[in-house]
């Protein structure tokens, strides 16, 4: 086993906290590791807590009983009682088993915790409405059962070798059952309340897909700008001027946010904010959350927000297409979109390809090519006309609709050749001269 000098940081009033980042000597995954651990810091940053003490540990092998061998433990031990305070927090940036973090916490003095827990603790933290409190509330006892279950396998493991004794085993069976059986309750009350926000959601969702505005969705990495660029398109967008909240905090919003995108000279756009994820987002919060991931199910295109100054866009990006392929939506037109390039100060990637774009939120004129870019993505299947449109009925109920590759002011109306949403074909069809290069007599 080898092992690196911690780094200590002294805080105060602060929550502190012990990082524990434990790796296989033979991970051939080296990358998502870092971003795994980059991900834990900013977790606890988000939290409020302070980083006390880091140690990285590289192991030949996984302890089945703490995760860790006992030579780390000691290691670990020893820095603890150095520190001596009694509520500082054990982080640990691996997924260990109920039984490991039970195991951890007495061996070590101190709380244990793990990355869904800090997860978790977030959501709680930011969740604002009734669906999304309950979705939290949801993913805690989707881990407490899970952690139930794994607490139950032990106890017979332990029972069935000879180290429990009958007469607990019955008292500690017992329990674990109706601590199950409660949570079940308590599950599937949950369930049946969001249910029936899912209904009302489902009705939403049916009133915009039966709009004639395409649904462009925000997805991918947490704090990679997605927030931040809704508000700079309405910053520019005629009607919709109520911003959406931003924070430089992880899973600052957990409630999707849907606005109405009309900018002059642009097809107009229903735009949705989808929820962040991190890498290997923990199942009890995709499972607790993925009605609202589905909002993005119905788009007709995806911008995927990329955050260019990080050092794990790369790993992002394949974490955020993982997420697009388990929601069966990896076949709608997908936009990568490379944010904070006022931050950034290398190359851009060499294999960009056209649906590619770099941009700062900051920045008006990258905000508009962006806005090129979904008009060429939305407009793509568009029929190509060409029209008089007259002069008492306003240019703006045209454009809103439709691409416009060129207009001429005539003395009987305004001469247009544009892609125009097809569902409003019908609405303009005495004005058409051609319908995808064919005459209309």
């Amino acid at each position: 086993m080898l092992t690196s000098s911690p780094v200590r940081s002294f805080t105060m009033n602060k929550t502190k906290v012990y990082l524990i980042d434990a790796y296989l000597d033979n991970d051939n995954t080296q990358s998502l590791h870092e971003l795994r651990l980059n991900d834990t810091m900013s977790l606890i940053r988000t939290l409020g807590y302070e980083l006390e003490e880091y140690h990285p540990f590289r192991l030949n092998k996984i302890e089945n009983a703490t995760y860790l061998n006992k030579g780390a433990l000691d290691i670990v031990k020893d820095e603890i009682d150095v520190i001596g305070d009694d509520n500082l927090k054990v982080v640990l940036t691996f997924d260990a088993s109920a039984s490991q973090i039970k195991n951890l916490t007495n061996y070590l003095g101190r709380e244990v915790i793990d990355r869904v827990e800090l997860i978790v603790s977030i959501f709680s933290m930011h969740a604002k409405s009734k669906e999304a409190k309950i979705q939290v509330e949801l993913a805690k006892i989707s881990y407490r059962l899970s952690s139930l279950v794994q607490s139950d396998l032990d106890y017979e493991q332990d029972t069935s070798s000879g180290r429990g004794y009958t007469a607990t085993r019955g008292v500690g069976e017992k329990q674990i059952a109706l601590d199950r059986r409660l949570l079940a309750q308590k599950r599937d009350n949950l369930l049946r309340q969001l249910r029936q926000i899912k209904s009302n959601r489902e009705a939403r969702r049916r009133k915009r897909i039966d709009s004639i505005y395409p649904i462009v969705s925000l997805v991918g990495y947490t704090n990679a700008g997605k927030s931040s660029l809704m508000n700079a398109l309405l910053k520019l967008s005629k009607k919709e001027k109520k911003n959406v909240t931003v924070e430089n905090k992880l899973f600052t919003t957990l409630d999707t946010s849907t606005r109405l995108i009309e900018i002059k000279g642009f097809p107009s756009f229903i735009l949705i904010d989808t929820v962040g994820i991190v890498e290997s987002l923990p199942i009890e919060l995709v499972k607790a959350f993925r009605s609202t991931y589905e909002e993005a199910l119905n788009s007709h295109l995806l911008i995927n927000v990329l955050d260019i100054s990080s050092h794990f866009y790369e790993e992002q990006k394949i974490s955020a297409e993982k997420m697009i392929k388990e929601l069966h939506i990896e076949h709608l037109p997908l936009i990568h979109c490379y944010n904070k390039i006022d931050q950034f100060y290398g190359n851009f990637p060499l294999d960009s390809g056209e649906n590619d774009i770099f941009i700062s939120t900051f920045n008006e004129e990258d905000i508009f090519a962006l806005l090129r870019l979904i008009s060429a993505n939305i407009t793509k299947d568009y029929p190509f006309v060409s029209l008089l449109l007259p002069y008492h009925i306003p240019y703006y109920k045209f454009e809103r609709f439709a691409e416009v590759k060129k207009a001429i002011m005539r003395e009987n109306g305004i001469y247009i050749e544009a892609k125009l949403n097809p569902a409003l074909v019908h609405v303009f069809k005495s004005y058409l001269l051609s319908l995808d290069g064919h005459d209309i007599n």
